[in-house]
């Protein structure tokens, strides 16, 4: 079985990369010109032949493409993203809602502006999260009668801490704050209850300390599947100064569970979730991958089996196998530069 990934870039082209597990070759197969900086590629939720990326620049932009048998791409329109510097998109049935940079905050390099670095929807209900990094905040956002999205809360975060994405598992987010290097927790019931702070940890060893050169970049969940029963955490930590390169660490989440809100166990009545303690959510360890700023990392494959991750600076492109708790290279290629996105499909 020989897999396609998508790859966005901080150049003027996406690639499409074959990766065949058996061989242990990843090779770029195709690419495709776009305008500058696609650094974000989404699929859409039904049509899998739609795939849409934002410009990150300026004049943001976002740009459609029809994917073929063969997994290579072609143009079909583009638009204005409404904003500058877009630097997440998500795509629903009927609409794509992107993220465009935009109150100053304690880091005047990174957070002079409102900067939504992602957006997710909530995986049970109908809402939207929006990690500010320049906000310190994670924006919750309602439909409201008329069918548009408002600001109707919010998750805040330590001042200066730049939350930069954030994942759910059950009924518990977690963000990772690029500009403290930590990983916070928070359970995150139904508006208008305000969420419940839970727990932070360091995204490196518990014996080591994060150095202020470094930034957090992506956070994403592997939930249980009968190859790997237990749910994990990975994040990618850049700008390791290590020989070698950047690491992705790795956590067990919270277990959480859903209870009644009172002792009554009657039929109907309201349910609020509840942290299981003694499923901590905690550091296992981290992989050391010799690539220099992991902005990306993606899992795919069967069972999701895979994680891809890339190098903007240095170190190219790596598919690891998941061992366990762990990550062993099996292929690579150093053909795309400046990796920003993976995309499975």
């Amino acid at each position: 079985m020989v897999y396609r990934i998508l790859v966005g870039s901080y150049t003027n082209r996406i690639s499409t990369l074959f990766f065949d597990p058996q061989a242990k070759t990843l090779s770029v197969a195709s690419w495709v010109e776009t305008g500058q900086n696609p650094s974000w590629v989404v699929q859409h939720p039904s049509d899998k032949t739609l795939i849409f990326a934002t410009n990150e620049i300026p004049d943001g932009k976002i740009q459609v493409f029809k994917l073929a048998e063969d997994a290579s791409l072609a143009f079909i329109e583009e638009c204005s993203s409404g904003g500058a510097d877009p630097a997440s998109l998500i795509v629903s049935e009927s609409s794509a809602i992107v993220g465009n940079w935009i109150g100053s905050r304690p880091n005047p390099d990174r957070q002079a502006s409102s900067h939504p670095h992602q957006i997710i929807f909530h995986p049970n209900r109908e809402e939207l999260l929006v990690p500010d990094l320049g906000a310190d905040k994670v924006w919750r956002l309602l439909k409201n009668n008329g069918g548009a999205w408002e600001v109707k809360g919010s998750v805040s975060l330590e001042a200066g801490s730049g939350p930069r994405h954030a994942v759910f598992h059950n009924a518990v987010l977690y963000t990772a704050l690029e500009l403290t290097n930590r990983v916070s927790s928070h359970l995150v019931a139904p508006l208008p209850e305000a969420p419940l702070p839970l727990f932070t940890l360091s995204s490196v060893s518990p014996t080591s300390k994060a150095v202020p050169t470094m930034t957090l970049g992506e956070i994403i969940l592997s939930p249980s599947t009968p190859s790997h029963p237990s749910p994990l955490l990975y994040v990618s930590n850049r700008d390791e100064p290590l020989p070698t390169g950047d690491t992705i660490a790795v956590y067990t989440p919270y277990h959480v569970s859903t209870l009644p809100t009172s002792r009554s166990v009657s039929p109907g009545a309201p349910k609020r979730p509840s942290v299981d303690m003694g499923g901590q959510f905690r550091y296992i360890g981290s992989v050391a991958t010799g690539l220099k700023h992991v902005r990306a990392i993606a899992l795919g494959g069967p069972d999701r089996r895979f994680l891809v991750a890339g190098g903007v600076q240095g170190g190219g492109i790596k598919v690891f196998e998941r061992v366990g708790a762990s990550l062993r290279e099996i292929a690579s290629t150093n053909d795309v530069e400046k990796p920003t996105a993976f995309l499975w499909v």
